[in-house]
């Protein structure tokens, strides 16, 4: 389950959609209240991780700053999972590079490298 927030009286975040799930996480867009925009809930299990691997995820997107990586907005220890960790982000319409990939799309080589 997407994260709510600490007032179960008031929640933070209203959930909209699933993503789906992969091998070790599931994600959800949700929509943040008191921002007022929608976001992006990522869970993933850290069972078999060392701690520093564990938290690197959420930890190297905070520490990046650019155009194209999402800004980390929270990040928590999920609380209806043991041993896994739930981070929210901006949501940003019009699908993920992996999506493009499975729909069969080709990047030109100048939109390859402004990409990268």
């Amino acid at each position: 389950m997407p994260l709510r927030g600490e007032r179960l009286n008031k929640p933070t975040y209203a959930f909209l959609r699933s993503l789906g799930g992969g091998n070790v996480g599931d994600a959800w867009v949700g929509f943040h209240e008191i921002f007022e925009r929608r976001v992006v809930q990522k869970r993933y299990s850290t069972i078999g991780l060392e701690d520093a691997v564990a938290n690197g995820e959420p930890r190297l997107m905070r520490d990046i700053t650019h155009a194209h990586v999402a800004e980390v907005l929270e990040a928590q220890f999920d609380p209806d999972m043991d041993r896994a960790i739930t981070f929210v982000m901006p949501y940003y319409e019009g699908g993920s590079l992996g999506d493009a990939f499975d729909e069969g799309y080709v990047f030109s080589i100048h939109h390859s490298l402004k990409l990268t």
